[in-house]
């Protein structure tokens, strides 16, 4: 028996491992940098958290989820791991120091770090000096600009990456296009990497989607989860307030339902997820902000009441449908009212020519309160975006214009991201509006050619009736 089949059956109780694990993880104890795509809940923890077990230096794993990141660390303690710790905003302070005092002394084997704290003045300096056999990094398409769910406290990992210097570094993502694993190979420094993109298709998903009207999804929502094997589900909306009164109308329609969304105490959040995952309620009826690293596999539903802005977050969101592999339902809900909206945001979030030459010019000699009240027809969004952008592209701290053509190369910049947006959005679009194969779609959208029909979804179950699932 090899040392790595060893540890996978007496540490991690596994009697073998998941297509395309052995090959990443072989790969990462070589010293090999590696950008692995895997599907939700194809087992991405296991290509650090073994290597960990047997690297003779500290694994640092960067990832946004700190209710995930303190449920691994206790689960690798229990594994035997002793030495498995993080670091974040949410932990106290002193508690940090004595994981920063850990790593230097050599006692923390695997330490989880929350993305921003790269930006905590002296932290990456309390690492320079110390050698990491692997800098892991979750959910890794949020470097990336032209990903589905870009964060900037992600940029500064280019950074860490090239002071840290590990043996290896790890980019793992459940969802991106070709140009967007470039991007994250490019922006992380990697060298030269190996690329292992297992394929996407979860073929006991059944997709499906109807065109409804607002003021009808409720009950159409209702209708869908009082089918047999419905049962337990998770709800997207796209604002709090409607993950709030869809979770209570639920509730009044006789079904056990929780709501989560990032406006909530961080108690109530972990309450209402204890008791979803614990099987309390039925149907959790949340934003974006819940279930990246939610490990339930039983969810038979995922329901989205408005489409999301790109097929990457719809196919992340519905993927958390059927981890079992029992079959399992992913429905989608949209009108053409829904996209117009999105498209009119997008409009909205980006300024236009005039006004980064405006704001260009009002830099140097505007004080920044007077310089946001002259541009107060902005979206705070926009605002911060338009900011970004001319900073970016020629400004320097002093605000002295280090090019003529800042604010043309800071519109071409917007304008490259505006164009990319509504590229997604109508990705989304045509999916929901298909009249053919909705998996085919899908899988395109990604790279992979997939059979012209899947056999499980509306259009391929049901030929001629678009949106008709089976009963």
């Amino acid at each position: 028996m090899s040392e790595l089949q060893e540890i996978l059956e007496d540490r991690f109780g596994l009697s073998g491992f998941r297509p395309g694990q052995r090959p990443v993880i072989e790969a990462i104890l070589e010293g090999r940098d590696v950008l692995a795509q895997w599907p939700t809940g194809a087992g991405k923890s296991l290509a650090f958290q073994l290597p960990a077990m047997l690297a003779p230096h500290p694994t640092l794993v960067v990832s946004p989820l700190v209710a995930l990141m303190h449920d691994q660390v206790q689960r690798m303690r229990q594994l035997g791991l002793e030495g498995a710790a993080s670091i974040s905003a949410h932990s106290p302070p002193q508690q940090n120091l004595q994981t920063l005092r850990a790593l230097q002394q050599g006692r923390a084997r695997l330490v989880y770090v929350a993305p921003e704290r790269f930006s905590a003045p002296g932290f990456l300096e309390a690492l320079q000096g110390l050698s990491f056999s692997l800098l892991a990094v979750d959910e890794a398409h949020c470097i990336t600009q032209w990903g589905h769910d870009f964060r900037p406290d992600y940029l500064r990992l280019g950074r860490a990456v090239a002071a840290l210097r590990p043996r290896s570094v790890l980019a793992l993502t459940a969802s991106a296009t070709p140009a967007v694993r470039q991007q994250i190979a490019r922006r992380l420094e990697m060298r030269q990497p190996q690329v292992f993109v297992l394929p996407l298709d979860r073929p006991n998903l059944h997709l499906e989607a109807m065109e409804v009207h607002h003021q009808t999804r409720r009950q159409v929502l209702l209708s869908h989860l009082g089918r047999r094997d419905a049962l337990p589900a998770m709800v997207y909306t796209t604002r709090r307030q409607d993950a709030q009164e869809v979770a209570a109308f639920l509730l009044a329609s006789g079904i056990l339902s929780e709501c989560y969304h990032a406006g909530l105490s961080p108690e109530r959040r972990r309450l209402a997820q204890e008791r979803f995952l614990a099987g309390e309620v039925a149907v959790m009826v949340a934003t974006v902000a819940f279930g990246m690293g939610i490990d339930k596999a039983d969810v038979r539903s995922v329901v989205h009441l408005a489409p999301p802005p790109s097929l990457e977050a719809y196919y992340q969101e519905a993927g958390r449908a059927g981890r079992d592999g029992v079959p399992a339902r992913c429905l989608l809900l949209y009108s053409k009212a829904d996209f117009a909206l999105r498209r009119t945001f997008a409009r909205r979030r980006y300024p236009d020519r005039e006004v980064l030459h405006a704001m260009s010019a009002a830099l140097p000699k505007t004080p920044p309160t007077e310089l946001r009240a002259r541009f107060r027809h902005l979206s705070p969004e926009c605002w911060r975006m338009s900011l970004t952008a001319l900073l970016g592209h020629g400004w320097n701290a002093g605000q002295v214009p280090a090019k003529r053509n800042t604010p043309r190369s800071a519109w071409m910049y917007l304008e490259g991201l505006r164009r990319a947006e509504v590229e997604r959005l109508d990705g989304m679009e045509h999916f929901a509006r298909t009249p053919g194969c909705r998996r085919r779609v899908l899988l395109s959208w990604f790279g992979e050619s997939p059979a012209p029909a899947c056999g499980n979804c509306d259009h391929c179950r049901r030929p001629g009736k678009p949106g008709d699932s089976p009963a």
